[in-house]
């Protein structure tokens, strides 16, 4: 009898799990994209490798926020430094029914450097991209990302600089219904 109990409960709670949406109200997702990037400016070319994770939920079906963490490790000439961040972020899923569901974002993360000099920077980023659902609970990324970074007090630049970037990332997702 206890075993008959024990299965019939098991059946209802994960019967119930699969039937939710994972982009669903009450979904706690956690993620984390790697990026490369390569800018060109004034005839310098610096090479960017950026390792972002996040941890979100769903507080509406198909919109979530999240907080996410950022390292970006970026080398020229023969220099190399590293970038450690973090900020907020939201995402918006189309096609909630689907397998294949496109998404827009954004994000505005606060990033400081420290290696022998300090610099500080704030980045807003724009992102468009879609995720493949191979379960209900784990999907693949892909997206395009805009972002505009101010650099502010620091002692590597001598002023204020504007730096502007388009990447390519690729990504995973965990949903915990």
């Amino acid at each position: 009898m206890k075993t008959t109990a024990f299965f019939l409960l098991l059946l209802l709670v994960f019967g119930n799990l699969k039937a939710q949406s994972p982009v669903g109200q009450g979904t706690y997702t956690l993620n984390g994209s790697v990026s490369y990037e390569s800018v060109t400016n004034d005839g310098r070319t610096v090479n960017y490798f950026r390792f972002e994770p996040q941890i979100g939920y769903f507080f509406v079906d198909n919109l979530y926020t999240a907080v996410s963490l950022t390292f970006i490790h970026y080398g020229y000439e023969n220099s190399s430094y590293n970038y450690y961040g973090f900020g907020p972020a939201v995402r918006y899923y189309f096609n909630p029914d689907k397998k294949l569901k496109p998404f827009l974002g954004a994000g505005l993360t606060y990033m400081e450097m420290k290696n022998g000099s300090t610099s500080k920077y704030t980045e807003i980023k724009f992102s468009g991209g879609v995720d493949y659902f191979i379960t209900n609970y784990f999907a693949i990324e892909a997206a395009i990302n805009y972002s505009r970074a101010e650099i502010g007090d620091s002692d590597y630049y001598p002023e204020d600089d504007v730096t502007k970037a388009i990447n390519i990332g690729i990504g995973v997702n965990f949903f915990i219904h």
